[in-house]
């Protein structure tokens, strides 16, 4: 009973993760089904399995901790249904032992290895300018861009991503910021094949973004897990340099990598090119909203819509003008306790990563990344217990 209802509950908690990154089946589903869904699974495995939750005082400090934050910024977009479901299998997830939270993010990544695998095929043939069967066009209400050619397991814009690979969700971007996570958690261990296609998905977003964070992700790494570091720093500083030479001259610099992530990593007027989450008129926006009394509270996602800036803007900014300095600070407390579930450097580590990608992607609560964080935590505990005995047997 037990490996059938802990199926189950992975089952439960990757449609959760799947919804949450706005997979294209999900589109006109509401959350709060989903959210349902997850936690039916999530009550049935505890029916089941009660001796595989360990709720200790930590545990519950990060609950009360997560319901408050989530109660304060829900305040701010206003509560309803899906508001308050959305976050109760989260709840059941930091309760959950250890080596069951290590086992659904390896289910998660299994997953996402397995669907990135897939759909990277038809998306190459796509390249290749194979005409393959498809469902038309789809269209999701958030942004008029997002329009794409739906071929199942793999969306093709109709504009302005493309050539980027963005699998089944909304944005490229969306899959390199999680690929890139996987990865990190999974101690970048290639010999792991499930990362390979994870790897490539990520490549294939051509995700400035994802692939900062992977680099962050494999520096993080060298400078303070792996021992005798100096000679990868080397080797990689190598490849780097040789793969930009490459790509700055090969067909004079007309390419998708020298176009899409060399060029946008220059400094233009004092800033990267490629940073480009926030127009001119947010950023004026921002400057003023700062000397504002709001700027410690917000203004809630409402009133932010009224300034006809909520589309086409994301990142930290958008999130302090939501949800304040304040929510921003909550949410930091948040995770630093999620961190002191197993205090080690890599847990540390995921949260210097976290807060990387909150100044490009301010989306902390996303079911897919609380699952990577919370869970990625045990995981990475749990393989460096592992290799720690292969050493020493």
């Amino acid at each position: 009973m037990k490996n059938a209802s802990l199926n189950i509950l992975y089952f439960g908690y990757l449609i959760l993760c799947l919804n949450s990154m706005h997979a294209w089946f999900f589109w006109h589903v509401d959350n709060s089904i989903i959210a349902i869904f997850t936690l039916i699974t999530c009550l049935f495995f505890y029916y089941t399995n009660p001796k595989c939750f360990n709720i200790t005082k930590l545990r519950v400090i990060m609950i009360y901790a997560y319901i408050g934050v989530m109660f304060y910024l829900n305040s701010k977009a206003g509560i309803n249904l899906s508001a308050f479901l959305t976050p109760i299998p989260i709840l059941f997830l930091i309760i959950l032992k250890n080596d069951i939270q290590a086992k659904i993010i390896t289910f998660i990544t299994k997953s996402y290895s397995i669907l990135f695998l897939f759909s990277l095929l038809v998306w190459i043939m796509l390249l290749a300018g194979v005409n393959l069967p498809n469902g038309g066009t789809i269209s999701h209400g958030a942004w008029g861009a997002y329009k794409y050619v739906n071929y199942f397991i793999c969306l093709k814009s109709t504009g302005i991503y493309m050539f980027r690979f963005n699998c089944i969700f909304l944005e490229p971007g969306h899959t390199g910021m999680v690929a890139a996570l996987l990865l990190f958690v999974n101690r970048l261990n290639f010999k792991n094949k499930y990362l390979w296609s994870i790897l490539g998905a990520l490549l294939f977003t051509l995700s400035l973004a994802g692939y900062v964070l992977l680099l962050i992700s494999i520096a993080l790494y060298i400078i303070f897990i792996v021992k005798r570091s100096t000679k990868y720093i080397m080797v990689i500083s190598i490849v780097c340099f040789g793969l930009y030479l490459f790509f700055v001259n090969y067909n004079n610099g007309d390419n998708y990598i020298n176009s899409y992530i060399i060029e946008r990593l220059k400094f233009v007027d004092g800033n990267i090119a490629g940073n480009n989450r926030t127009g001119s008129d947010m950023d004026r926006f921002y400057s003023r909203f700062v000397e504002k009394s709001d700027f410690f509270y917000g203004i809630g996602s409402e009133e932010f819509k009224n300034t006809g800036l909520a589309v086409g803007n994301s990142g930290y900014k958008v999130f302090i003008v939501t949800n304040g300095l304040i929510g921003a600070i909550l949410t930091l407390i948040v995770f630093f306790l999620f961190s002191l579930n197993n205090k080690s450097k890599e847990s540390l580590l995921l949260l210097v990563l976290f807060s990387i990608n909150f100044i490009h992607r301010a989306y902390p609560f996303w079911s897919i990344l609380l699952l990577i964080f919370i869970g990625g935590i045990s995981l990475m505990e749990s393989t460096r217990k592992q290799e720690s005995k292969t050493i020493t047997s």
